[in-house]
């Protein structure tokens, strides 16, 4: 019997020891724990953010084909009212256009 309670008392401080590191763990885990669930927090409002912002670059870049193409053709139509007088040099015409094809 004696010998049991001597293996009992040598037994119990390193149990002592092995409950303490035991709950620093538990701390430990539970930080980590709420750390994680931060972090994933913040990933789930990066993504959300991210999406929108893809939306919003899908439909400016939408936006801006439309435009440059409407530009396109605006620039291709001032082109076609424009008269081009093949060996006549700039400006030959004088302060006035009128005054100069005059019959």
């Amino acid at each position: 019997m004696v010998a049991i309670q001597d293996l009992c008392g040598s037994l119990e401080p390193k149990l002592d020891v092995v409950t303490v590191d035991v709950s620093l763990l538990r701390a430990d885990l539970k930080k980590v724990a709420e750390k994680v669930t931060n972090a994933e927090t913040d990933i789930a409002r990066l993504q959300s953010t991210s999406k929108r912002f893809e939306d919003q670059i899908r439909f400016l870049t939408a936006e801006h084909e439309k435009i440059m193409a409407r530009l396109e053709v605006l620039e291709r139509r001032a082109r076609r009212k424009n008269i081009r007088v093949v060996g006549v040099p700039e400006g030959a015409e004088g302060p006035s256009v009128k005054l100069c094809w005059r019959p």
